[in-house]
């Protein structure tokens, strides 16, 4: 048997639908059958024909799915692309806003509606610091925030990332306010924000049942450090946009029923190895599938599409402040997109025809 997680679906199919399958939403079946049948020629596939020399190549479909490790290479690319037309030439931060590990049950049983708290409060946090004129004094702002469920080890561990250029717009005489590039705002002050509009929102919008009183007195940590120009930071954040839990490059192998696979421990250090029974391997896969049409990437501020100034009127005001001309910002390194080539000559290759699934599956909405 393969090393990856399509394999390891495929092999254990029936015996972790008849363990889990009752439990598992149709979102969740959905995404497992198209993990375990990507690239294998269950959903059809592709020939090619090559420009020169004639010859055709077979390829398998991907399933397209965005929990697929196989899957999304290139719409992570679009994406990363589509975020470096933004990138603005101030400092830039990366926050990461966590919960206690006592209540990711009580997360996990709301999942919609708390992810979607989450990702509020979060945003909301940041403009009531960054609105302070001790830190950056702006009314209008930028960022990306994402959310992210797992930990190295597959456990479910819901946190957001925040990629933010440090600035932002008054709108009272439209000029851009810079902030630090040592110093966003406070952790512990944000931390205290964070944990207050998290509470009330659960409070109002799904009850405290679940969450034990003691558990009310945890830390809800915020961290924040410098990222640079956020390039890099922009590009680390992609992988967290198409895909999820585990990478095929991770596992290691499959041997006596046990998932060996790499994971690199919070002191940063060198990878290190664990093994996972391979039910739970896949149990522990399965609950970080995110509910139908949640959005877990969000821009908000002058970054979201309907904001009133557009991101170039932003790049204008900056310049301006900073007294330097557009044309001699840094060019940003362009990716590419990957094109089918032929292995006999070297060739782009044309679609000539494509394959239909083997069959297709439907899923019962009641499940």
């Amino acid at each position: 048997m393969k090393c990856d997680v399509g394999s390891i679906f495929k092999e254990y199919e029936k015996e972790f639908f008849a363990k889990h399958g009752s439990w598992m939403t149709v979102q969740q079946k959905k995404a497992y059958y198209a993990i375990s049948r990507c690239q294998t020629g269950d959903l059809g596939s592709t020939v090619y024909q090559c420009r020169s020399c004639l010859k055709t190549h077979e390829s398998n479909s991907s399933c397209g799915n965005r929990h697929c490790p196989l899957c999304q290479g290139n719409k992570t690319i679009d994406w990363v692309q589509a975020q470096l037309k933004k990138v603005l030439p101030v400092p830039y931060f990366l926050l990461t806003f966590t919960i206690p590990r006592e209540i990711r049950e009580y997360i996990y049983k709301n999942q919609k509606i708390a992810y979607s708290i989450m990702l509020e409060a979060s945003s909301e946090t940041i403009k009531k610091l960054l609105l302070d004129k001790r830190y950056i004094g702006a009314d209008l702002l930028g960022f990306t925030s994402i959310l992210h469920t797992w930990g190295g080890m597959l456990q479910f561990h819901p946190h957001i990332h925040v990629l933010i250029p440090c600035g932002g717009i008054n709108k009272q005489n439209g000029n851009w306010v810079d902030g630090r590039a040592d110093f966003i705002f406070p952790v512990e002050a944000a931390s205290k924000i964070w944990r207050a509009k998290l509470i009330n929102s659960f409070k109002k919008k799904i009850g405290l049942k679940g969450i034990k009183c003691r558990m009310m007195d945890k830390n809800f940590i915020v961290h924040a450090k410098p990222a640079g120009t956020g390039v890099n930071a922009m590009k680390y954040l992609a992988r967290y946009v198409f895909r999820v839990a585990i990478d095929n490059s991770r596992i290691i192998k499959v041997k006596d029923r046990r998932v060996y696979f790499k994971y690199r421990p919070k002191t940063k250090g060198k990878s290190k190895s664990r093994n996972m029974e391979v039910i739970e391997f896949i149990r522990s896969f399965m609950q970080h599938i995110l509910p139908r049409g949640f959005m877990k990437v969000r821009h908000y501020g002058f970054l979201h599409t309907n904001s009133s100034i557009s991101i170039d009127n932003v790049k204008f005001k900056i310049c301006i402040m900073l007294d330097i001309i557009i044309n001699e910002l840094p060019e940003i390194q362009k990716f590419k997109q990957k094109i089918p080539i032929c292995k006999k000559c070297n060739m782009e290759m044309l679609i000539l025809k494509t394959r239909s699934p083997v069959k297709r599956v439907s899923f019962n909405n009641t499940a």
